[in-house]
């Protein structure tokens, strides 16, 4: 558990550009956008962490289990998870599952 706790806050400290700001947004726009984003990554990473080390999520997964708090968009989801895993809390792995649309996507799991 310490060691879970640890990765959390070192995550929270750490000054990463989890929104993009491809649309130009300012002011408190951008403010409410970015926090979002944060709030996202981090309900995203505290999920991994509470699952088994070897067990593989899918965004789709992701979406389906965390409560976000209301709707977001599987782009966000997918965003969040590519992001945690430049950061190196996630890993991509190389098995694939049946997506909703039928077709095979990746799935991601905690980097322990």
């Amino acid at each position: 558990m310490k060691k879970i706790m640890q990765k959390i806050f070192n995550f929270i400290k750490e000054d990463h550009n989890s929104y993009y700001n491809t649309n130009k947004e300012s002011g408190k726009t951008l403010i409410t956008s970015k926090t979002k984003a944060n709030k996202q990554e981090l309900k995203v990473l505290k999920f991994f962490q509470a699952n088994n080390k070897d067990e593989r999520f899918s965004a789709e997964d992701v979406l389906a289990q965390v409560d976000f708090g209301k709707s977001v968009p599987i782009t966000s989801v997918r965003r969040a998870m590519t992001n945690l895993t430049y950061a190196g809390y996630l890993k991509k792995t190389s098995f694939m599952k049946k997506g909703t649309f039928g077709k095979q996507i990746h799935t991601w799991q905690i980097n322990d």
